[in-house]
């Protein structure tokens, strides 16, 4: 070989290693974090993770050279999981089930799917927000991981829109089922047999939103309270919800769902008739342990006192209290009964005052532990005729089926029953007037005898004031105006108690407290600093203040969207608002908006109901056509309000201005008009805040938006959740202000129906 040829031939080794070399470089980009993996596992020789290349390791899985899946379950492997995994940019599959880890979950903003389940030795742990990072997570499962703390409410579809699988049984969980779940995408949701004292606890409601569920597990905690309206989940294969506290009846529409499969109910306190469930499709366990139902026989109803008794406590969601002590068909609560018919009327340990109707001497009253009750002190039923009851009259298949003493017996219990009720809720009306005028006292005291210089605006049925607490805490006060609780102003003071003692949510104004004396009312709310929108909006030089910017409208329309969503779906009863307006939005600290002033508002009685027939109400320019020529409203109309508040954020003028040109006094049509061309939009826009090109692209958006929001037809516009959608993903980072804590609302200063 002469020695061009072997300069050639070294020539090409030479490349032949580089590219080899290059490579074995390029394959590897993943290989410094698989490598802390191994030695956080304590280098296993299980795994046989002996070749420098991990895509070349056991139950590793790479595309492209990156590693996708690492599925290393029942190994019995200790150690934990290092952070240099946060790397692995193209990891979608996390398997570690079975194991003994210990340790947090490193954020890994790729994952799609991740399983912790069976590592029973871990340490307790919370489930980090860092998982919030991976906003394509599919499944999260972590039965028996030693997880405490409640369940965090970024599993809902906010955070996880693709989230399909949670799994979190036999854990240490404690607390409710977050409200967020509601309309999440999640189809198997498994969070039975906690090991906490508390256990997971509180209402079911929100399954009635998850209406992907194909798979709920909840047995073996501490839920409560009614089983909710079920036609919507018409995936719903299995339902375990054995081992609660569960009252109430079955609802027809879980017994209808056409593709359940298995159901189990039993060791509950269910009540009613006993469920009947199609044998030859539904494999069904409801009948042992707790439950009473009022007859053995599936399908049968029960007797007219029963109903009666069930219709009473349906009203305050069926108390486990009394779901512990019913006992069927017969008699529907345990009492202390003798050969003389004696009944026994046990109230003891209540919160109760007043004194004590007289009864019949074969009904003996027990009060003790009710320090404001006048002891044994007896009444005249001339000086308690509110207390008197209605005679029940007996149905013809009571008659049939029971003798007549029986049938006395079961009407003296109905009667006590009913009786207790009423104690119950606080009507011992003996010196109510004396709690009216203490409360009134204090309100008085606190707006400074409801002074001129503490008003913070007027309504049609009220002017609302400041007020300031004696510990130095800050309310609003909403007077009725003297003669105002006439049938309509009564109405409203009515609506408002009646929906804001339903709903919580962040982004509605909290109703503290009520009280009403003679023909005046008293509404008291959360104070909110900064005042009403229409006052940053139109009003801001008179009031010395900053014009909105455009980041902050955004987030303005963001919040008022979800408070509508919530009022809308994710509540368990819808509410039309039906007075949406730029004045009916307050704003807090850092301009957080809430929906305020719910006289208006109207409940849908039920979930399949589209729409409901009212009287013409709302203001001019906000009210949806359809309400003028129908008198019917849906939600819809909310969403045909809400679409004038975005146009009146995007041009800062009024929906109706008579002061302005006649082509302009009318908002939607001038601004439909300008909507027209980009040049004309432009000059729409409100010039206080500046519109660079980002700026223009985030308010062109915002127009279609309300555009889609004022079709003339209601079923074409959007709902709320997709208007949700629309606006989240124009704020860049949204976050609360603050931590809004729902469950100190709703506390009437007050416990009277007004």
């Amino acid at each position: 070989m002469n020695t061009s040829h072997l300069g050639i031939s070294l020539l090409l080794l030479l490349c032949l290693l580089s590219s080899t070399l290059q490579v074995h470089s390029q394959s590897s980009p993943d290989a410094l974090s698989m490598k802390a993996l191994k030695a956080s596992l304590g280098n296993p020789e299980n795994l046989g993770w002996f070749d420098p290349d991990p895509c070349k390791w056991k139950y590793i899985t790479c595309w492209n050279n990156r590693v996708t899946k690492i599925q290393i379950s029942s190994h019995n492997l200790t150690g934990s999981l290092p952070v240099d995994l946060k790397n692995l940019s193209s990891l979608i599959v996390l398997e570690v089930t079975y194991n003994q880890l210990k340790g947090p979950i490193p954020s890994l903003t790729s994952l799609r799917s991740i399983r912790l389940d069976y590592n029973p030795y871990i340490s307790s742990w919370e489930i980090p927000e860092s998982i919030k990072d991976a906003t394509a997570l599919q499944i999260f499962t972590a039965d028996v991981a030693n997880i405490w703390a409640t369940i965090p409410d970024f599993f809902g579809r906010d955070t996880f829109p693709a989230l399909k699988v949670l799994r979190l049984a036999m854990n240490n969980l404690e607390g409710s089922i977050p409200s967020s779940f509601a309309k999440s995408s999640i189809e198997t949701l498994v969070l039975s047999d906690q090991n906490s004292i508390s256990k997971l606890n509180g209402s079911v409601a929100v399954l009635q939103n998850m209406t992907s569920l194909t798979l709920v597990s909840l047995y073996a905690n501490n839920f409560t309270g009614p089983l909710p309206d079920f036609s919507r989940l018409n995936s719903l294969e299995h339902l375990d919800l054995k081992g609660n506290q569960l009252t109430g009846i079955v609802p027809f529409s879980l017994v209808n769902l056409p593709k359940l499969s298995t159901v189990y109910l039993n060791n509950n306190f269910l009540q009613g008739p006993t469920p009947e469930f199609d044998k030859s499709k539904v494999d069904s366990d409801i009948g042992d342990g707790f439950n009473s139902f009022c007859l053995d026989d599936p399908g049968v109803a029960c007797y007219s006192r029963v109903n009666v008794l069930l219709s009473i406590v349906e009203s305050m969601d069926y108390p486990v209290v009394f779901a512990q002590s019913w006992v069927g068909n017969d008699l529907a609560v345990t009492l202390n009964s003798g050969r003389e018919s004696h009944v026994t009327l046990d109230v003891s340990n209540n919160h109760l005052y007043g004194k004590v109707p007289n009864f019949r001497p074969s009904v003996s009253v027990e009060t003790a532990g009710n320090p404001d009750v006048q002891n044994y002190t007896k009444v005249s039923p001339a000086e308690a005729p509110h207390l008197s009851l209605p005679r029940i009259p007996p149905s013809t298949d009571d008659l049939d089926r029971n003798s007549n003493a029986s049938y006395n017996l079961g009407y003296v219990i109905v009667a006590v029953y009913g009786l207790i009720i009423i104690i119950g809720l606080g009507v011992f009306m003996y010196v109510r007037k004396g709690k009216h005028s203490r409360y009134w006292r204090l309100l008085r005291f606190a707006t400074n005898n409801f002074s001129d210089r503490k008003i913070l605006g007027r309504g049609g049925f009220g002017t609302i004031y400041e007020g300031d607490l004696p510990d130095g805490s800050k309310i609003a006060v909403k007077r009725m105006k003297a003669g105002a609780l006439n049938e309509q102003g009564l109405k409203e003071f009515k609506s408002e108690i009646e929906v804001l003692t339903k709903v919580r949510h962040c982004h509605l104004v909290a109703l503290l407290g009520y009280c009403r004396e003679g023909n005046e009312g008293l509404l008291v709310y959360e104070y909110m600093s900064q005042g009403s929108l229409s006052r940053h909006l139109f009003n801001w030089k008179e009031e010395g203040l900053k014009p909105l910017e455009w980041s902050q409208r955004l987030r303005i329309a963001l919040y008022v969207a979800r408070g509508l969503e919530y009022l809308h779906g994710l509540a368990n009863q819808t509410f039309i608002h039906g007075d949406l307006k730029p004045s009916n939005i307050l704003l807090g600290d850092d301009m957080h908006a809430k929906i305020a002033d719910f006289g208006l508002a109207r409940l849908v009685p039920h979930k399949g109901r589209h729409s409901i027939e009212t009287r013409l109400v709302g203001t001019l320019g906000y009210i949806a056509p359809e309400c003028i020529v129908t008198g019917c409203v849906t939600t819809k109309v909310d969403v045909f309000g809400f679409r004038v508040i975005l146009m009146e954020l995007i041009t800062g003028k009024k929906a109706i201005d008579a002061t302005l040109p006649e082509d302009m006094v009318h908002l939607i049509p001038w601004f439909r008009r300008m909507h027209t061309n980009k040049d004309t939009f432009r000059t729409a826009i409100d010039e206080t805040f500046g519109v660079d090109e980002e700026t223009l692209a985030s308010v062109s958006k915002v127009a279609e938006l309300a555009d889609h929001c004022c079709t003339g037809e209601p079923s074409q516009r959007p709902d709320m959740n997709h208007v949700v959608n629309v606006l989240s993903s124009l704020v860049e980072v949204w976050r609360p202000v603050e931590l809004v804590y729902d469950d100190i609302y709703g506390i009437n200063l007050n416990r009277d129906e007004p």
